[in-house]
């Protein structure tokens, strides 16, 4: 004869403590995934190729600025982007 296994029922408490411990497990992957993924993007931003697409758009921002305000110093650049900000002067990416 074969026993029958009885389901026991668990009390509200003991289900509390799995969905946390799940969502404890789910969040440690997703943070692990992030981590991952930082890491990579961190490896390609150190390429050759995105390090020199930075230095040439450094260079010409260099030049814009010095053809649009010649005698400005990076003081000048602070001071107006703080006046910028205080008087709230929208930009193209709503900053």
């Amino acid at each position: 004869m074969e026993a029958t296994k009885r389901r026991i029922r668990r009390a509200a408490e003991q289900r509390l403590a799995d969905f946390e411990r799940k969502q404890a497990e789910i969040m440690e992957r997703q943070r692990a995934a992030l981590a991952k993924l930082e890491e990579a993007k961190k490896k390609i931003l150190e390429t050759p190729a995105v390090r020199k697409a930075n230095r040439e758009r450094e260079k010409r921002f260099q030049r814009a600025a010095q053809t649009l305000a010649a005698g400005w110093d990076y003081r000048h650049y602070i001071a107006a982007i703080e006046k910028a900000l205080h008087e709230g002067v929208p930009s193209e990416n709503g900053i």
